[in-house]
């Protein structure tokens, strides 16, 4: 009897080392998928987080390295080739940088050089009238399936939704994006870059009836009239003698500047610099000029820019007459002299388009 007892014991205690039964296979593995189901939200935020921390800091470095390549190189590329302009300084192939989840966005109302000047922008001697609505966007979508989370493009040339989604808080989708991005916003990421900040305004005048020469990085030197334009941070300009032969100085363009050339000599003064500041006041009335809609009654086309290129080439050409002491080329009749006439017919656009606008 005792001999069987010992047996009977063995045997239990085979059949306990030898595994669990059914139950308790279900039981450990209900266990594991409630510690899954606990643990792997928190793991996914976590990586979610990771992921828009090393978009952050990649956006961050690819909008320095566009504006830093954009002052060394005084170009401004287009949405085409702003990845190879910028992979030399950072090292990395254009397809590393333009990768699928990222896409450029150009604001469609950016004007630079003309009214109707668009990307790519090369400087040139001339510099550029302000850069209006220079703005720049990268988005990028962090969703683990991009395909499940699609960012429309109809936006591109959209000029309301292109400032809804500048005008997005982070962490917020814009409202047109559908859906499907809804409570999702963690998944999208916007870089916004203002490159008018990497522009400096160029002011120059000429007292008296003379003229001024001055060159830009290096170039043959120029005789200006006058001048009010804008050119990249860091530009070098070169002032010469009243003959255009004879360098007198040099200044690289880190702000804002008015050079006075008396017919001698070049000067600066900051007190006349602070009086322009009236002609910030009147660039800003034309930026929001040409912001604000246009009257869907206006006739024959008429539109804030229209308006806003006969005004400016109304000061262009009277500024130039003026530079020349409104010189009437020994005529008595007003109506004989060119710069006279062509200003005359200038006012009569002007007040034709701005009897059409407002129709």
């Amino acid at each position: 009897m005792e001999h069987r007892h010992k047996k009977n014991k063995i045997v239990s205690l085979l059949n306990v080392e030898a595994g669990f039964s059914l139950m308790e296979t279900i039981g450990v593995l209900a266990i594991i998928a409630i510690c899954v189901g606990v643990m792997v939200p928190p793991i996914l935020e976590k990586i979610s987080d990771v992921r828009r921390t090393a978009e952050s800091n990649d956006l961050y470095n690819i909008t320095e390295a566009l504006k830093e390549e954009i002052l060394a190189k005084k170009y401004i590329p287009s949405a085409n080739d702003w990845a190879s302009f910028i992979s030399q300084r950072l090292g990395l192939p254009p397809e590393k940088i333009n990768i699928s989840r990222r896409t450029m966005v150009v604001d469609p109302l950016s004007q630079i050089s003309s009214l109707t000047g668009k990307l790519p922008y090369t400087q040139t001697t001339n510099g550029t009238l302000y850069p209006n609505r220079m703005r720049i966007m990268f988005l990028s979508n962090l969703s683990f399936n991009p395909n499940s989370l699609p960012i429309p493009t109809d936006f591109l040339t959209d000029v309301l939704k292109f400032q809804l989604v500048w005008d997005t808080p982070e962490w917020s989708v814009p409202p047109f994006f559908g859906s499907a991005w809804i409570g999702k916003g963690k998944y999208l990421k916007i870089q916004r870059i203002d490159l008018a900040s990497l522009f400096r305004r160029l002011v120059i005048q000429v007292r008296g009836s003379g003229r001024a020469y001055i060159s830009i990085d290096g170039s043959q030197p120029f005789s200006v009239p006058s001048m009010n334009r804008y050119y990249f941070k860091g530009t070098v300009v070169g002032f010469y003698d009243k003959t255009g032969t004879k360098l007198l100085e040099q200044d690289v363009l880190d702000d804002d500047a008015l050079y006075i050339f008396d017919g001698l000599n070049w000067s600066t003064d900051a007190g006349d610099m602070a009086n322009s500041s009236d002609l910030e006041a009147i660039g800003q009335m034309v930026d929001n000029f040409l912001n604000v809609s246009t009257n869907p009654d206006a006739r024959f086309g008429a539109s804030q820019k229209y308006l806003i290129n006969d005004l400016y080439n109304f000061m262009l050409m009277y500024s130039r007459w003026a530079a020349d002491g409104f010189s009437d080329y020994g005529s008595n009749n007003d109506q004989q002299v060119p710069e006279n006439q062509a200003l005359e017919k200038t006012q009569q656009r002007i007040d034709d388009s701005s009897s059409n606008l407002i129709w």
